[in-house]
């Protein structure tokens, strides 16, 4: 890397900086102003001590003693303050455009491959200013790159990343993970280091639903949060081990099938692991619960890579248990204007219908909901041929904050009894409370239908 100088801004600054330091000049010449006479004056004061008997001993002014020669000045000054001022504001309007016109040329002109790597280092864990943080680091990762940066300097810098990484109050950018992950790589860090990075790099956050009526199953999800990990040019690989979920001391059997088995790596941010119900349990009382969850992780370097962290990740939630005739547990909006902002964002990505390895046949579909939604979508999914109507599943997609975009995708397969034959439907989503609360987020549903048109039936083999 290399900064690229123009002449003409140096030019420009080389006049301003003369032109700052004659204006000072000036200024200090005319304001100290010319010397008119060659009397004997006191330094102190500056009163004129011609005519006053010798031996000057004393300024008879202000009473400094005049026994040496520093004591006296030679010579009364006129000042010329017209000029001084001129010349002052010169100065003035020169360094106000020599500051302005070297900030723009630094703006423009990369300094970082100038800079000690030290400082370099101030700048990347900088993390309030993204722009000078990932600058700095830009660079320190060609040093890396090239062979220019020592051992010693190098374990320094995968100290930083993993201080970065474990304060989560600090901005992480990706650039650090790519230190650690030459650092695991050419393995240049301690075992202990490499474990505390894993554990800061996943992070397991389980979600139960708040309220739940005795009786019914319980709906659980895990997200398997990673945005403090690995740079965008690296391949790890997490995968789980058999999990331990307890409810108030009960054992409760889970598989980790039972939430998706979705191995992932380091461009992934952010995956959600829905969870199959639990069953209910009998003997739970009402009132609140706690949920809690060992999952164990373990991170490989790629695919059946070096190990490079294995820990029991833990995480927990609480729920209330209301008795089963306290009603639903969903209350329904009624809200036109929301539903057709809910309705303009529904695309249906594909509707295949196929055989499976039994024979049953398979209908499977993809909907997609981009549009922000105020209120959660629990529907019940049928197709209309224009003579039956045909059950095809269920989608669900959570209310969302106005900031965020809103996408969700639900897909669903659905095994299709005999008899539909259609190439083209309209797809009918009716609202369904008693799925909504088999979902972990949805409490407030819109009572609205949806329908989507001359939706195309994909037939395969």
């Amino acid at each position: 890397m290399s900064a690229s100088f123009s002449l003409g801004p140096l030019i420009v600054l080389a006049m301003l900086l003369a032109a700052a330091l004659a204006g000072t000049v000036l200024f200090w010449r005319c304001w100290r102003g010319k010397r008119i006479d060659d009397h004997p004056l006191c330094r102190r004061c500056r009163y004129d001590l011609t005519g006053t008997p010798k031996p000057r001993i004393s300024c008879p002014e202000c009473g400094a003693a005049l026994t040496t020669d520093k004591a006296l000045i030679i010579g009364n000054r006129k000042r010329r303050t017209g000029t001084a001022v001129i010349a002052g504001l010169a100065t003035l309007a020169s360094a106000a455009l020599l500051v302005l016109v070297t900030s723009n040329t630094a703006n423009n002109v990369n300094l970082n491959p100038y800079k000690p790597l030290w400082w370099l280092r101030i700048d990347a864990r900088d993390t309030n200013s993204f722009i000078t943080c990932s600058a700095a680091l830009d660079e320190i990762g060609y040093r890396i790159a090239t062979g220019k940066v020592s051992e010693a300097n190098f374990r320094r810098l995968w100290v930083d990343a993993i201080a970065v990484q474990t304060d989560v109050n600090r901005q992480w950018i990706v650039n650090w993970g790519d230190i650690a992950w030459d650092a695991i790589q050419k393995n240049r860090g301690t075992t202990e280091q490499y474990q505390q990075y894993g554990e800061n790099m996943v992070r397991p956050v389980l979600h139960v639903r708040q309220t739940i009526r005795q009786g019914q199953p319980i709906p659980i999800a895990l997200t398997l949060i990673s945005d403090r990990g690995f740079g965008n040019n690296t391949t790890f690989q997490e995968s789980h081990g058999e999990m331990d979920l307890v409810i108030d001391g009960h054992h409760v059997p889970v598989k980790m099938e039972d939430f998706g088995n979705l191995p992932y790596n380091g461009s992934l941010s952010k995956t959600s692991l829905i969870a199959s119900e639990i069953a209910p349990l009998a003997d739970l009382s009402l009132g609140m619960h706690e949920v809690s969850l060992k999952i164990p992780i373990r991170i490989t370097a790629g695919n059946d890579g070096a190990v490079i962290a294995s820990w029991d990740a833990k995480t927990q939630a609480t729920f209330e248990l209301i008795a089963n005739d306290a009603g639903s547990t969903v209350r329904l909006i009624h809200h036109p204007a929301a539903a057709a902002h809910a309705q303009s964002g529904i695309r249906v990505e594909y509707l295949r219908l196929a055989t499976g390895n039994n024979g049953a046949r398979l209908m499977s579909y993809r909907i997609l909901f981009h549009a922000p939604r105020r209120y959660g979508i629990a529907h019940e999914v049928y197709a209309d041929d224009g003579k039956n109507l045909w059950f095809l599943g269920v989608v669900n997609a959570p209310a969302t904050s106005p900031s965020e975009n809103g996408s969700y995708t639900s897909t669903y397969t659905f095994e299709l009894k005999e008899g539909f034959e259609a190439s083209l439907v309209d797809l009918i989503l009716t609202p369904s409370t008693e799925y909504a609360e088999q979902t972990v987020g949805i409490t407030e549903l819109l009572d609205h239908e949806f329908i989507i048109k001359d939706v195309q039936v994909v037939y395969q083999p």
